[in-house]
């Protein structure tokens, strides 16, 4: 059975919590990544997702150049151990509805991440990532009866991964059918 530390995330960035937001942003950037983690050299204090950062700062109209890491991470730091399971780490994301967890060693360092991605790449894992998309997945599905509404879908699509190079749709209800989606393309162009 394979440990998080064979298939985690070991490249990542933190910034420090009196980060600007600006310097956090471009970082992001850099790295290409949504998600750091805010620590010093004792402890994790907190993360920041690119999310955080637009409701956070530009939502609420605050000024970039003043606002520090520590005024908009999210607190709530949910991890698990470089020798535990997928499945562990995955009921976790589900129960906590996150796409990503820190993975400290029992040391209780920082050495890796582990996301939504990581689990759907692994091929023996496709029934675990879709179950933990479908569980983590945005709250207004649950709102809408666990659908959300696309017009290519009567009822929509649930969720979707992509696993293997292979996407994957989960959804409550069938395709609509040619003759009635040339018939919606048809009253969009009108």
């Amino acid at each position: 059975m394979k440990k998080l530390k064979d298939l985690m995330n070991r490249q990542f960035a933190t910034v420090r919590p009196d980060a600007e937001v600006r310097e956090v942003a471009r970082l992001m950037k850099k790295q290409n990544v949504g998600f750091i983690p805010v620590c010093d050299e004792q402890r994790i204090h907190g993360i920041i997702t690119d999310r955080d950062i637009v409701m956070r700062v530009l939502g609420e109209k605050m000024d970039v150049g003043t606002v520090k890491a520590r005024d908009i991470m999210s607190k709530d730091v949910f991890w698990c151990f470089d020798d535990d399971s997928f499945e562990t780490a995955a009921k976790l994301m589900q129960q906590h509805r996150v796409r990503r967890l820190l993975v400290l060693d029992h040391d209780g360092q920082l050495c890796g991440i582990l996301s939504m991605s990581d689990i759907a790449y692994d091929e023996s894992h496709d029934r675990l990532a879709g179950e933990t998309l479908r569980a983590v997945a945005h709250p207004e599905w649950r709102a809408r009866g666990g659908i959300l509404r696309n017009p290519w879908f009567q009822g929509g699509v649930a969720a979707s991964v992509v696993a293997a190079g292979v996407t994957y749709y989960f959804t409550q209800r069938r395709p609509v059918r040619t003759p009635q989606l040339a018939a919606v393309n048809r009253k969009k162009a009108a």
